[in-house]
């Protein structure tokens, strides 16, 4: 259905946190997020609630304080090292490995309006951290309507399709 590789072993799938909350920034401006990864192998039946439901509750333990201080604390020490690209790409996949990045902003506690402006359509995070076959898949709801982008440099055509069926399938819509 997605990748040939991925019938073939786990496919670690890493979660944004968004710690804005936890470290008391409000909404400023910044990277404010850990991760945490989980893996899904190739024999997993979960339905997708379950599948979402696992994945969220894998992250409390990235989310914590000592956590977020490793995190911190590795981050800084990598980059006072003079990361160059293959460097800083050596890091990212030995400390998160993964094959897809779903980020999921969440819901936006905002109707959208701004002064006589009105927006409409919010799309989630598009990033490319430059690992080898990286998937990634940025969600946001505003206003009850869910936005998706991907990304890849090595991009899957049945993806976004397959998603798309699998979201259907579990808000019981028709296409």
């Amino acid at each position: 259905m997605f990748s040939q590789a991925w019938r073939q072993k786990p496919v670690r799938v890493l979660s944004n946190i968004n710690v804005r909350r936890d470290t008391g920034v409000g909404n400023s401006s910044a990277l404010y997020f850990a991760a945490g990864i989980t893996p899904v192998g190739p024999e997993n039946t979960e339905e997708f609630w379950p599948l979402a439901r696992r994945f969220t509750d894998a992250l409390p333990a990235q989310r914590s304080r000592r956590a977020l201080q490793f995190a911190a604390k590795a981050m800084t020490q990598a980059v006072l090292q003079g990361l160059d690209v293959k460097g800083a790409q050596q890091f990212l996949s030995q400390g998160m490995p993964f094959e897809v990045i779903i980020s999921n902003i969440g819901r936006l506690n905002f109707d959208g309006r701004l002064g006589d402006l009105h927006l409409r359509s919010v799309w989630g995070m598009s990033l490319m951290t430059g690992c080898d076959d990286e998937q990634i898949v940025g969600v946001v709801t505003l206003n009850g309507q869910l936005h998706m982008t991907y990304t890849s440099q090595t991009s899957i055509p049945s993806l976004l399709p397959a998603i798309e069926q699998l979201l259907r399938g579990a808000c019981h819509m028709e296409a």
